[in-house]
Order: structure tokens, then C-alpha cells, then sequence
């Protein structure tokens, strides 16, 4: 029974509020780390087809089973005092799209399959420009279908209908604040100087552009490295399909059906998963929609600014 509620929340899943003093917590942790990746737990509550997340602790940077240990201690810690401790996705510091690796996939599957779980991306490049970037995913439900058969082959993928814009599926976040909370924030604003104010407005972007595209142009360069190896693969396969038709034939053997041949051919030259490169295209698709709305947002700011630049009239 609980099996089948946790499947009806996962699929009713469709967004997440995210606690404003969450928030700070992730933007702290991710200040502290830098240059490094700042990765932690979330935790909250099941609502109606929405995650409420309202805290969260970071996990060190070492290893797995220490990381393990350390999120068993704090939940229980938690629970101790009261506290919500229900696991209910990890986030990661880190560009948005360089966060779509298979690594992500595999971890997202794992507490996705046991409950409902959310993956937050906070990316700290983005915000510097004036946008506060958090994202929230999960593996759409085709994605856990093919993560459950281990298979990753090009004809498993196509028949399953996940490409690269529909492994992940984005959720709407929604950030919440306590009364107290807004009561707090004329008190905040008041107190920035003219600098901070304005920071939003930073009309540079050549060092967020120069980042990406070079992060662009590795994903391409590994997508056509796999390329590379599945032509050879291919090449390879052929290979040993004429290889072994000649030799049947010299032998007066039978000739083997196409399904035994490709089973044949499959034990003899292994093809290349499928499921890296895919994650690599989902990449590179979200880099580029990244530099087109960042554009987009800094020629706004090109035509703002010169609307309150004054003319040569008023110059004089």
C-alpha cells in the first residue's frame, strides 16, 4: 500500500516551495565552498502533489560512506529535536547544465524509486548577474523505466520515447517566507548602499558568456569522441558479421537468423551505452538556452541603461 502512494505522489509531483531561510542555507554553503561543489540534503514534507522543502545541511566533500554516515547522524539529530527530518532530494552548487551527468541520474533513480525525491540546482554565476537561479528536477517517469532495465542501447532509448530535452523534467519553484521573515526584509533593504543596489545591473558579460561556450565546446568535443567510437563500433560489428557468414559458409554450416547474428555480434563486439551521450546533448541544449535567456536579460539591461543616459543636449 505504501508502494502504490509513493507511486501516485511521484507522478502527481509538479512543484516545490522552497523555504526562504532554505535558501539562504544553500546560498551560504555555496559561498563557503567555492571554487569546489558545494552538494547537501533537503528535507521536508509531501503536500498534495508539492514538496515542501524547509531545511537542509551539507554533506562533506569525501567519501560516499562518509557522506553516508554524516547524513545518518544529522537526520537522527533532527528527529531528536523535533525537526522535520524527512529526506526529500540533495542540491548541488554547480552550473545548471554541467549538473546532468550519469552520476546525478544514477543517485536521482535510487531515491527516486524509494519516494518522492527532488534534485535543486543552485547556480551562483547566474544570481551574480541579478537573477536568483534555482532549479528543481526529477527523472521524468520514461527516464525511470530506463534506468530500472539497465539498458542503455540507442534502440532501447528510442523505443522508450526519452531524448535528451525529456530525461529530466523540470519543476516550478516557488520560494516561501514566514511574516516574520517579511517583516524583516524594508528593514534589510534599507540598510544596502547604492552599490549593492545596483550590483543587479552589472552589465559585463563576456566572463558568463566566455564560461559557457568553453563548457559548450568540451560537450561537443565529447559528443564527438562518442561518435567517433560508435562509427568504429559499427565498422567493428560489420566486421564480424562478414567474418562469420564466410566462415559458416566454408564450414557448410547453416546461416544463423538475423536475431541470432545480432546476438552474436552483440557477445563479440559490445555496443557503446547510449545513456552518456544523451546526457551530454541534454548539456549542450541547456547550455545554449542558458546564453540565449542571459542575452536576452543583458540587452534589457543595454536598452535600460541608455534610456537614463543623458543626451548630448543635456550634456551641454
Amino acid at each position: 500500500m505504501a508502494s502504490k502512494q509513493t507511486s501516485i505522489e511521484t507522478k502527481s509531483l509538479k512543484s516545490v516551495t522552497l523555504d526562504i531561510l532554505t535558501v539562504m542555507k544553500i546560498l551560504k554553503h555555496g559561498r563557503d565552498a567555492q571554487p569546489s561543489i558545494a552538494a547537501g540534503m533537503l528535507l521536508g514534507v509531501l503536500k498534495k502533489g508539492s514538496v515542501y522543502i524547509n531545511n537542509s545541511f551539507p554533506l562533506p566533500q569525501t567519501s560516499e560512506a562518509d557522506a553516508s554516515d554524516h547524513q545518518e547522524r544529522m537526520i537522527d539529530c533532527l528527529s531528536e529535536v523535533g525537526v522535520d527530518d524527512l529526506p526529500v532530494g540533495f542540491y548541488q552548487v554547480c552550473n545548471v547544465s554541467s549538473a546532468f551527468t550519469q552520476d546525478t541520474a544514477t543517485t536521482l533513480f535510487t531515491l527516486q524509486r524509494a519516494q518522492p525525491t527532488v534534485f535543486i540546482v543552485y547556480d551562483p554565476q547566474q544570481t551574480m548577474h541579478g537573477k536568483l537561479a534555482i532549479q528543481a528536477f526529477r527523472l521524468s517517469e520514461n527516464a525511470m523505466r530506463v534506468m530500472k532495465s539497465k539498458s542503455f542501447s540507442a534502440a532501447k532509448l528510442t523505443a522508450s520515447g526519452v531524448g535528451f530535452d525529456s530525461f529530466f523534467e523540470e519543476l516550478r519553484v516557488t520560494v516561501s517566507m514566514s511574516i516574520y521573515a517579511k517583516a524583516m526584509m524594508p528593514l534589510l533593504t534599507a540598510e544596502l548602499g547604492d552599490t549593492e543596489l545596483f550590483d543587479q545591473f552589472e552589465l559585463t558579460t563576456q566572463s558568463f558568456m566566455e564560461r559557457n561556450v568553453s563548457q559548450l565546446v568540451d560537450n561537443i568535443d565529447q559528443l564527438a569522441s562518442f561518435n567517433q567510437k560508435y562509427h568504429k563500433h559499427k565498422q567493428e560489428s560489420t566486421r564480424r558479421e562478414t567474418e562469420e557468414r564466410k566462415r559458416r559458409e566454408d564450414d557448410g554450416l547453416p546461416a544463423l537468423s538475423k536475431e541470432e547474428m545480432d546476438a552474436f555480434v552483440a557477445r563479440a563486439a559490445p555496443a557503446p551505452q547510449h545513456l552518456n551521450a544523451l546526457l551530454v546533448n541534454t548539456q549542450i541544449s541547456s547550455y545554449c538556452a542558458q546564453m540565449s535567456k542571459f542575452s536576452s536579460q543583458s540587452l534589457g539591461k543595454l536598452y535600460l541603461t541608455q534610456a537614463i543616459q543623458p543626451t548630448p543636449d543635456q550634456e551641454e
